[in-house]
């Protein structure tokens, strides 16, 4: 899904095909265009800092706009709740599952758009559940977080890429002991599977930024920003949660 594993006599994926060691090897599939891979990294960082400064608009909203807090706050919260989370998944996994919907401009934008909005509801919901203190530490700590290891990723040998598929399973792991996080209620409990969340994340989140960044054993094409975008997006979001639940249960 626009990742592309790189190695001496690699697979090309997107062809099928082994490349011959005589032949010059397209750009766009190996990523060895400098042009190419900062024009796309500020794309992805650039549409990724409209998500959050949207996001950031919905939930200040939905904090100290009368109206819009009686929106998600009245008896209609419950199905508008309900109703984003369900139109966020379908988009999410449209754009991850269907090639052509996040490469064709510019569906690929309208979908990006709305799977934003609906997210950004979503997580305006959430929000409102948690004092502003608590909102205020957990947004500083992920906004931390998020600079040191950005700029450990990017600058250290250690390629994080390789993890991949390993972290897969890790995530699955942990996703289905959310599902089990549901019915245990015990405060200790929660911290420890929190910061667990903490950890896959930010492991997550240093792949992903060295894939974006090229030169890794798994990169992603530059066709792929949308699904580049993504994953950033959906990462620092599920690591704010984390933060935000820690500190919430330690202040308790």
């Amino acid at each position: 899904m626009g990742r592309h594993s790189k190695s001496h006599g690699s697979y090309d994926v997107e062809s099928g095909r082994s490349p011959s060691p005589h032949r010059s090897i397209d750009f766009g599939s190996t990523f060895n265009s400098i042009t190419i891979r900062n024009a796309f990294i500020r794309k992805v960082y650039g549409i990724l800092a409209l998500q959050f400064a949207f996001t950031t608009l919905i939930i200040f909203l939905a904090r100290n706009n009368k109206e819009i807090n009686q929106v998600f706050t009245g008896p209609s919260a419950g199905a508008l709740y309900i109703g984003s989370l369900v139109a966020y998944l379908v988009i999410y996994f449209t754009l991850i599952c269907c090639e052509s919907c996040r490469r064709t401009v510019p569906n690929n934008y309208v979908l990006l758009m709305l799977f934003t909005f609906f997210l950004a509801i979503v997580m305006a919901f959430i929000c409102l559940q948690y004092d502003l203190e608590s909102l205020l530490y957990a947004a500083g700590i992920t906004f931390i977080v998020c600079l040191l290891v950005s700029l450990f990723s990017a600058s250290t040998s250690f390629d994080f890429t390789r993890w991949s598929c390993i972290m897969f399973i890790v995530l699955i792991i942990f996703f289905i002991a959310g599902i089990a996080m549901m019915f245990i209620h015990d405060r200790t409990t929660q911290i420890i599977y929190s910061a667990i969340g903490v950890v896959v994340f930010t492991i997550y989140l240093a792949i992903d930024t060295q894939a974006i960044l090229g030169g890794r054993e798994v990169e992603i094409s530059p066709e792929e920003y949308v699904l580049a975008v993504i994953h950033l997006y959906i990462n620092i979001i599920n690591l704010f949660l984390m933060i935000l639940r820690i500190i919430a249960l330690t202040r308790r």
